[in-house]
């Protein structure tokens, strides 16, 4: 049973965060509020470049004159640097305690005038569409409605404005190893505590008894949280100590990895998601879909042309997540070599203004392979549905016919073309300003075919129809990549790379079978391999 708003006031009052392993009293001076300052930036060195904190991750500059909202302020270490920047800020704590601690902070440093109040952010006392920026840092994962808070959050930010929030990682080794596997289990608290007591107890307020309520999440939750915001990110960050640590500080074998292992294991499993989002719109009420359901509804939308694909679906998902992230909802859209058009779909259903390019799927003149049944069915239901499938080679597209867009897609589609550099030109060509591309492909290195080139064999499975059919009748893969060709190859053509990804496409579950389990193995195995998993994705921008 999670704690009352009362208890969860009541602990935070008598238990203000000072970055401290022991509870002193405190005393507000100088050298107090200097000391935290100091214990924050040494504990998230990912987080600032220079001596003020989170100077890495926020831009102070672009915040003056603007009206910021800090929640859960804590001692005012964050109001403080909002109000040096110059921006109009309003900083807010449910404990009169902290509200306290913050405006002596701001007396005693001499800073300028800051709106220093005692409120809930589950529950804001301000008028809608107030301010252009909020920090919520630590504290919507302390809250007994997270999804209320931000709903709140959304409220009060204006069209446009931007959120940055830090929340726990459920999946990072704090959580599972440190917490569960070494509390939880070894010493058996699980047989008289609930996961959610085993979180509370050994995070914040760890040396106090632990604190009324701590929730972790893992990014999937995280964007559903932020489903009214658009242009959300999610990533890891954290210290090496767990690493350092692991698998126990008495028994440091992790400090002994090399030091860029210990910062990328970091940041898989760190303890912080730093998230950013963006306000876009008015539509807040109207519930949006997530991810997973535009594209279940999809595929039952496009059912049977979408039931050969299904096991596809985790790239799939992939490729629809990075286009939410990095894309704002409403922007034109183009999928090149869209398939039966699964992608442009869901992404019509998640708000954009989606269109297809696709040649093979279309006719069987080019490839039966590829060729559907009933394709004028099939362009008509997703023209039912906004969605428009336009008829052409994606080498040569008539820009002038489509327009420009705000993203390009190609999903599984370069390793087909014979000139990548002249597709890229023509991806180019069609986007508009500072418009995205999201390129995703098949690994030249993914382990298997490490094993079969080891072993004598090709790693290409398609040498005989490439044999039979020539240059002209070829339609399988002319060429694969590694991550840092791909990454080459958009840099080559005028962009600039904002995401690269290495990841598994395939579902290897709802199929049995010995192969499956076989590559279920080298997967696991793949993980402990450098870029030997099963493609790669770009999100690169226009330069």
């Amino acid at each position: 049973m999670e704690a009352s708003h009362d208890k969860i006031l009541e602990w935070w009052n008598d238990n203000p965060f000072v970055y401290s392993f022991e509870k002193k009293e405190v005393i507000p001076d100088e050298h107090f509020f200097n000391e935290i300052n100091r214990k924050f930036i040494k504990w998230t060195p990912w987080a600032q470049d220079d001596a003020r904190p989170l100077s890495k991750v926020i831009d102070f500059k672009s915040l003056q004159d603007k009206k910021v909202l800090d929640i859960a302020i804590g001692t005012g270490w964050s109001t403080a640097e909002f109000a040096k920047a110059g921006a109009q800020v309003t900083g807010i704590d449910l404990t009169p305690q902290a509200i306290e601690i913050s405006k002596k902070r701001f007396e005693v440093l001499d800073l300028p005038h800051a709106d220093l109040r005692v409120a809930d952010a589950q529950s804001l006392p301000f008028e809608d569409n107030t301010f252009d920026f909020v920090l919520a840092w630590g504290c919507l994962m302390h809250m007994p409605d997270t999804q209320k808070a931000l709903n709140e959050l959304h409220r009060v930010l204006k069209p446009g404005g931007r959120i940055v929030a830090m929340m726990y990682n459920k999946h990072s080794l704090h959580w599972w190893w440190y917490i569960v596997m070494s509390k939880g289990i070894l010493r058996a608290k699980l047989l008289h505590m609930s996961m959610q007591q085993l979180a509370n107890r050994y995070t914040d307020g760890v040396y106090q008894g632990g604190n009324e309520l701590t929730k972790f999440f893992s990014k999937t939750q995280v964007r559903n949280l932020f489903l009214r915001f658009t242009n959300t990110h999610v990533a890891i960050h954290d210290t090496t100590t767990p690493i350092d640590h692991f698998p126990h500080k008495s028994l440091s074998w992790g400090s002994y990895l090399p030091c860029t292992l210990r910062k990328f294991f970091a940041r898989v499993v760190g303890q912080s998601l730093w998230i950013t989002a963006q306000k876009s719109g008015e539509n807040s009420d109207i519930r949006e879909l997530t991810v997973d359901e535009a594209l279940k509804k999809a595929f039952t939308i496009l059912s049977p042309w979408s039931d050969p694909h299904r096991h596809e679906i985790h790239y799939y998902k992939k490729v629809i997540t990075l286009l939410h992230t990095y894309v704002p909802k409403g922007t034109r859209i183009l999928d090149m070599g869209c398939g039966v058009g699964i992608i442009p779909l869901s992404a019509r259903l998640l708000g954009y203004d989606a269109e297809g390019l696709e040649k093979y799927v279309l006719s069987n003149e080019h490839s039966p392979m590829f060729a559907v049944d009933a394709p004028d069915k099939l362009m008509t239901l997703l023209s039912a549905h906004g969605v428009t499938l336009h008829n052409g080679d994606v080498i040569n597209p008539d820009t002038s016919l489509y327009g420009t867009y705000g993203a390009v897609i190609n999903t599984a589609l370069i390793e087909h073309l014979k000139d990548p550099k002249l597709f890229l030109s023509r991806v180019h060509s069609l986007l508009g300003d500072n418009g995205v591309v999201i390129t995703m492909t098949p690994n030249l290195s993914v382990l298997y075919k490490r094993i079969r080139f080891l072993c004598g064999a090709s790693p290409y499975w398609d040498i005989r129809s490439f044999f039979d059919l020539g240059e002209l009748g070829f339609v399988g893969h002319w060429r694969e990549y590694t991550q840092k060709e791909l990454r080459q190859m958009h840099e080559w053509a005028n962009f600039v790379i904002r995401k690269e990804l290495h990841t598994d496409i395939f579902n290897l579950r709802e199929k049995k079978s010995l192969r499956n389990y076989a590559h279920r193995v080298l997967r696991a195995v793949s993980f402990l391999i450098p870029e030997s998993r099963e493609a790669h994705i770009v999100v690169a921008q226009k330069k």
